[in-house]
């Protein structure tokens, strides 16, 4: 399923920051910002893992709440 992820403010302002990550659930990083596409667009699998770039720590884990919208 394709979504489009909230801006790293507007999860800021949401949830707050712990030690440099976005304190929500399953935790968004800095890495993470770094690898989302300019229209924050992203394919994720059925268990919310998002797996489709080249990275050796995937699949990464996206929470309901670092979503803006399912596409």
């Amino acid at each position: 399923m394709k979504v489009k992820i909230k801006t790293w403010s507007e999860m800021e302002e949401e949830f707050g920051l712990f030690v440099g990550s976005i304190d929500c659930k399953c935790s968004f990083t800095k890495i993470m910002e770094g690898q989302i596409p300019e229209d924050r667009i992203i394919e994720i699998s059925d268990d919310y893992a998002w797996e489709d770039i080249d990275d050796p720590d995937l699949p990464w884990n996206i929470s309901e709440e670092m979503i803006k919208e399912k596409l």
